[in-house]
């Protein structure tokens, strides 16, 4: 991230996941629950997903510096792919 910029939750994503070394294509979308739970819920689904010990980690990792930087709830998913 460039110095002085504001960070954006795509940002945050990307440099994550190239933290770990992992250049996955991802979504972010957000969900609202006001039928349920009055409140906005953000997804970020990484596609491609091999399985992989990390993704716990990733996940709390995730979820984490976004809920910090944007005082937003977020969820983190993956979905399956490759051969």
């Amino acid at each position: 991230m460039a110095k002085g910029k504001m960070p954006t939750p795509r940002g945050v994503v990307r440099d994550i996941l190239t933290k770990h070394g992992l250049d996955n294509k991802f979504t972010i979308r957000t969900v609202d629950f006001t039928d349920l739970a009055r409140c906005e819920v953000r997804f970020v689904t990484i596609n491609d997903w091999r399985p992989n010990p990390a993704a716990r980690i990733l996940k709390e990792e995730i979820s984490s510096q976004l809920c910090d930087l944007f005082g937003e709830r977020f969820c983190v998913d993956f979905t399956q792919g490759g051969a």
